[in-house]
Order: C-alpha cells, then sequence, then structure tokens
C-alpha cells in the first residue's frame, strides 16, 4: 500500500470515527428542534458542560469517562431540565426568531460561566488506555475513539427504540409530526 493511500485510509478511519460521536450530538440537536420547533444554541455548550463533568469526576476520582456517562447525564439532566422547564418553556409559543436568540443568549451565558469557572486552558482526559490503538494491518483504530463510536451507536439504537416501540415515543413522534393534532389527541405537549 502506497504512504499516500494509507494515509488517506487512516484519515478516512479517524473521520468515521469521530463524525460517530458528532452525529450523537446532532441526534440530540434534531430531535430538539424537530419536536419543540426550537434551535436550541445552547446545545454545544451543554455538550461542553458535560465534557467538564467527566474531565472533574476523572481528574478528582479517577473515574473511567466511559464509566461516569450515567453520571455526566444526570448531571447535564440536572442543568437543562430547569433551563427547559424555566426558560425556553416561556417562549416555546413565541416566534422562531424569540427562542433563536434565547438560546443564544443561553449559549453565552452557560459559555462565559465555564470560561469563568475553568479558564480557557485546554485539558485533556488521559487514561491509560488513551494511546492505544487496534492495528488493522498498516492502518491503526484508536482505542479511545473507537469505544466512543460504539457508545455513541448504543445510544442512538436506544433512543430508536424509545421512540419507535414505546408509548413515549409514539407521543414524540406525534408531537413532532403535529403539534395540535397530538394535543387534541390527548398527548400532554406541555411536558
Amino acid at each position: 500500500m502506497s504512504p499516500e493511500l494509507q494515509i488517506a485510509l487512516q484519515n478516512a478511519i479517524n473521520g468515521l470515527l469521530l463524525g460517530g460521536t458528532y452525529a450523537l450530538v446532532a441526534v440530540g440537536f434534531s430531535l430538539v428542534w424537530g419536536v419543540l420547533n426550537v434551535v436550541n444554541l445552547a446545545h454545544g455548550s451543554l455538550v461542553m458542560l458535560g465534557a467538564y463533568v467527566t474531565y472533574w469526576l476523572y481528574t478528582r476520582y479517577r473515574l473511567d469517562p466511559f464509566a461516569t456517562l450515567p453520571l455526566t447525564g444526570l448531571a447535564l439532566f440536572g442543568v437543562g431540565y430547569p433551563l427547559q422547564r424555566l426558560v425556553i418553556n416561556q417562549v416555546i409559543r413565541a416566534s422562531f426568531l424569540i427562542t433563536f436568540l434565547l438560546t443564544f443568549g443561553l449559549d453565552l451565558l452557560v459559555t462565559n460561566l465555564a470560561l469563568a469557572a475553568w479558564t480557557a486552558d485546554v485539558r485533556a482526559v488521559t487514561t491509560p488506555y488513551s494511546g492505544r490503538s487496534l492495528a488493522l494491518g498498516p492502518l491503526a483504530l484508536p482505542l479511545v475513539r473507537a469505544i466512543a463510536l460504539f457508545v455513541a451507536l448504543g445510544a442512538a439504537a436506544l433512543l430508536q427504540l424509545l421512540l419507535t416501540r414505546t408509548r413515549l415515543g409514539s407521543a414524540i413522534r406525534a408531537t413532532a409530526s403535529d403539534l395540535e393534532a397530538a394535543r387534541l389527541m390527548g398527548i400532554p405537549v406541555a411536558r
């Protein structure tokens, strides 16, 4: 295999692995947009807060970053739920521009609070397996990115099952499809 082809294939592998993680973030973003008709520009800031929670749990308690995902999810639920109920729901029926500006303001607020709390210094979670990779002939599959991809795929599969196999999922899909019809069918769309 020529060095140019090897580099191109390695870059493709790295891009696919990282793209899987980005896709999970995009699924959350598009779900909120589709169901609530809110372009939540603070979504990325909340993902950043999740990264800081994981970093803090690793540096303070030496907990494995992947094992902390449930704790991080609970912590972010503790931030996101009040934001949704107390702030975003106040303007949920307002024009697109109002919700857009509100979530932009929330993004600025969360970002600047994070800057004040943690500064903008680069941080990394370096686990004992961070530098390891799986050999695929002349190519390397970075272990951390591969695990992250499988976690993202698992989370996306669970979300798919939730949306297609549960009553809650049916209500979410109905609300996303037609808010007024869902309300008329007795789905509590305010929740």
